[in-house]
């Protein structure tokens, strides 16, 4: 099976129109490309069922977004969360896996939110060193900025701006910001 190009697109934000541009290269469930700053201010991906990847600069190395389907993630959802959709993305420099971006930039993930019937909540979590660990949801600081959250006390990675439930376009859509990749996945609960 060759390269397919539909599996996601990439916009150019300094083009005032928005053209589309295709990044890299993609197999199945995957699309891998290089990180280069240069040019560009970020990188934007959106996935066949609408849940969206934005990694803004400044960063450097090759990014990996994989699709993951309930069967690829790597443990069991805790109690009372039930699957909804997920994805991982991976940042390599040098040819290694980085926990955090050490330059300044920053991973927004947005996912679809399929239903909002009365009764039904979403969360996201993140797969940290073995366990699912529920995201901060979205506050604002005394100075009405958004709150910056470490992912544990003395740790680099950050949460930039919590989960917050969005609409674009009329549709739900849950948000989050952070300085690290890794695997998220949006659960109801």
């Amino acid at each position: 099976m060759g390269p397919s190009h539909s599996i996601v697109e990439a916009e150019v934000q300094s083009s005032p129109v928005g053209i589309l541009e295709f990044l890299g290269t993609s197999t199945g469930s995957q699309i891998e490309f290089e990180l280069s700053c240069a040019d560009r201010s970020n990188y934007y991906a959106t996935l066949p069922n609408e849940d969206k990847i934005q990694i803004v600069c400044p960063v450097t190395g090759k990014a990996i977004i994989k699709r993951l389907n309930n069967t690829a993630i790597p443990g069991e959802l805790p109690a009372g969360y039930t699957y909804a959709s997920a994805f991982s993305l991976d940042i390599l420099q040098s040819g290694k896996s980085i926990s955090y971006i050490s330059e300044g930039g920053r991973v927004n993930v947005s996912f679809d939110v399929p239903n909002l019937e009365e009764g039904t909540a979403y969360t996201l979590l993140y797969w940290d060193n073995g366990s699912w660990l529920p995201l901060k949801d979205f506050m604002l600081d005394e100075n009405g900025n958004p709150r910056e959250f470490n992912l544990h006390p003395n740790d680099p990675r950050m949460i930039l701006s919590g989960l917050k439930l969005v609409f674009e376009d009329g549709t739900p859509r849950l948000e989050l910001s952070t300085n690290f990749p890794g695997i998220f996945v949006l659960v109801q609960r």
